[in-house]
């Protein structure tokens, strides 16, 4: 398990399936704006097939997921209440480089969660992987992102303009950057 100030990220396990089910499967909007390929609804029951088809397969290295728990009870969240899922992704072991993002169920929005589960996948890719670089990529219409990575300390690199269709029409896709030199590790464990 890996600790934050309001967030707790760990493995997936079964009971998650269906609270992630939200995020992944039923949510056409957020689905265009976090994932490659068209939006396909799909049942519950699949998802908890595809859950129990990965149980037989080793953990892939290269692309670790998380399930969010809160740690914190915020508007309609509790303590312990699976919020979302973070991941470190397209993991390069020759470049020591990695990505990072995260969804987040919508009532867990805008209550500050974002930038502790960034700074958590920093910790994680950076203490416990040894990665050298993490990038993050998001579109300019989510603020909430945007801020998250900078409140973290990455800088944006780039701009991939009108680059990703979502149900507004076209929006850029900003690149930030994070090296593990820049990189503030937290001053010490967080309470429990």
């Amino acid at each position: 398990m890996l600790i934050g100030e309001s967030v707790l990220l760990r493995p997936r396990v079964r009971d998650d399936v269906a609270v992630l089910y939200r995020l992944a499967a039923s949510d056409p909007v957020l689905h265009q704006r976090t994932a490659i390929g068209p939006w396909v609804p799909r049942s519950l029951e699949h998802d908890l097939a595809r859950y129990d088809a990965e149980l037989a397969e080793p953990p892939d290295p290269l692309n670790v997921k998380f399930t969010v728990e809160a740690r914190v009870a915020a508007g309609r969240v509790a303590h312990g209440d699976v919020v979302g899922e973070a991941s470190v992704w397209g993991v390069n072991p020759h470049q020591r480089s990695g990505h990072v993002g995260l969804s987040l169920v919508a009532e867990a929005r805008g209550l500050g969660l974002g930038t502790d589960i960034v700074r958590v996948l920093c910790d994680y890719g950076f203490r416990v992987r040894g990665l050298h670089r993490l990038s993050c990529e998001t579109l300019a219409s989510n603020g909430a992102m945007l801020h998250a990575a900078e409140s973290a300390g990455f800088v944006r690199e780039g701009q991939l303009r009108a680059s990703w269709w979502t149900d507004d029409g076209w929006d850029d896709d900003i690149l930030l950057g994070l090296l593990r030199d820049e990189w503030s590790p937290p001053v010490g464990p967080p309470s429990p």
